[in-house]
């Protein structure tokens, strides 16, 4: 097997976080311009020969419903991937928080990703989707303790708090995670 993929190395794995209808314009909890991340997601999708994505999959009484407005319910359309992401070549779907007292932020909590990863060879870990402050930050973090080199590609996420950007940026900056744009990524791989 060669070691690269669309130019980008074998070792090398695409996490898409929650790129579901909720977490995009008109659903319980939009991140502003999210379905522009889901164009650039597209962009780099098949560029990876390891892709994974998670999805919130609450039950109706889920714990997160304390902070959170009812959002990604099991079997609703709210749950589902946007319609506009390309899912052919996603060989992995991950479900968090799916008892309702398990609160999973970062897509490791509580799954097989690791193990996952781990099994395939991969070390380093490109991190996408929504939403930049909460889910997407906790999995690079949860990514860096576990010894993985840690890219978020920053045009292919979106905040939940634009207000609190600069906070969120220093956080990523000071967890040793490294912040890297689309175009950058596509231009490793021609």
């Amino acid at each position: 097997m060669d070691d690269m993929h669309g130019g980008i190395s074998n070792d090398a794995a695409l996490i898409v976080v929650e790129p579901q209808n909720d977490f995009t314009e008109g659903g319980a909890l939009p991140a502003q311009n999210a379905s522009e991340a889901i164009t650039v997601i597209n962009k780099i999708i098949p560029r990876f020969r390891y892709v994974i994505a998670s999805k919130d999959w609450h039950p109706p009484d889920h714990c997160s419903f304390a902070k959170w407005p009812m959002h990604c319910i099991a079997g609703t359309i709210g749950a589902e991937f946007h319609f506009s992401l390309d899912q052919r070549n996603i060989r992995t779907i991950i479900h968090k928080g799916v008892e309702r007292d398990d609160d999973a932020y970062s897509v490791f909590e509580n799954s097989h990703l690791e193990a996952m990863l781990r099994a395939d060879n991969i070390r380093r870990v490109y991190i996408t989707g929504f939403v930049l402050d909460v889910c997407v930050y906790e999995t690079a973090v949860s990514a860096i303790a576990l010894g993985f080199d840690t890219y978020i590609v920053l045009d292919a996420t979106k905040p939940a708090y634009h207000d609190q950007l600069e906070e969120t940026m220093a956080k990523i900056r000071d967890a040793g995670i490294k912040v890297i744009y689309s175009a950058d990524l596509l231009a490793r791989s021609e």
